[in-house]
C-alpha cells in the first residue's frame, strides 16, 4: 500500500555502514546516522548562539542600569546647584554633559562644580567624552581659575559668561590635555 512505501532516501538518511536509516539516533547496527550527527551539531550551535545572545543582553542590562543609577547619584549633586549631569538622548555612554545654566551660578558655585567634575571623572564618565556646559552663567576669569590643570574634560562651554579672552587664554595655557575643546562667544562689552 501506498503508505507502507519506504520514504525517500535523502544524502543525510545514510548511515554511516551505508545502511539506511528509518529514525534518528542508532539505527540496527547500533550507528548513529550522519543526518542525526548534523541535526545534533546545529542544534548545539543553536543552543551555543542564544545563551551567548542571552548572556551579552544580561551583561549590557546590567551595566545600563549601574550607569543610570552612578550618573543620577551625581546628578542629584548638581541639581542642587541648579545644573545636571546628563547623557542627554544619546546612546549609552557616548557622551556625558555637566551643565550650569542661569546667572545664579556664579564663580562662588565653582568649587563645588570642580567635585562634580571629578566626580564624573572617577566614576569614568569621560571615557569616551566629558563635557562642562556653563553657558549663560555668570562666572568669570576668577571662577575658571579652578578649571585650571583639570584632566578628563573634552570641551569647556563658556559662551554668555563674564568670562574675558584673557581668562580663556590662561585657562586653554594651563589645560593638561591641549586638544580641549573651549566654546566661548563673548559679549563685544567683555572683550578685554
Amino acid at each position: 500500500m501506498w503508505w507502507r512505501r519506504r520514504p525517500r532516501v535523502g544524502l543525510w538518511d545514510v548511515e554511516i555502514d551505508g545502511a539506511v536509516s528509518k529514525r534518528d539516533g542508532p539505527g540496527p547496527t547500533g550507528k548513529v546516522s550522519a543526518r542525526s550527527w548534523v541535526k545534533i551539531f546545529v542544534q548545539a550551535m543553536c543552543m551555543a548562539l542564544i545563551l551567548l545572545w542571552a548572556l551579552l543582553v544580561v551583561v549590557g542590562a546590567i551595566n545600563f542600569i549601574r550607569f543610570g543609577q552612578s550618573i543620577a547619584s551625581v546628578n542629584q549633586r548638581a541639581s542642587r546647584l541648579g545644573g545636571g549631569v546628563t547623557n542627554g538622548r544619546r546612546e549609552y555612554r557616548e557622551h556625558v554633559t555637566v551643565w550650569f545654566h542661569g546667572k545664579r551660578i556664579d564663580d562662588r558655585a565653582m568649587p563645588e562644580i570642580l567635585s562634580i567634575v571629578r566626580e564624573c571623572v572617577a566614576r569614568g564618565f569621560n571615557d569616551p567624552s566629558l563635557s562642562l556646559d556653563l553657558d549663560g552663567t555668570d562666572i568669570g576669569d576668577e571662577g575658571i581659575r579652578y578649571l585650571h590643570d583639570i584632566a578628563g574634560l573634552d570641551s569647556i562651554w563658556l559662551s554668555d559668561t563674564r568670562v574675558t579672552d584673557r581668562g580663556i587664554m590662561a585657562l586653554r595655557a594651563s589645560l593638561p590635555n591641549k586638544a580641549i575643546q573651549v566654546r566661548a562667544s563673548l559679549r563685544p562689552a567683555e572683550r578685554r
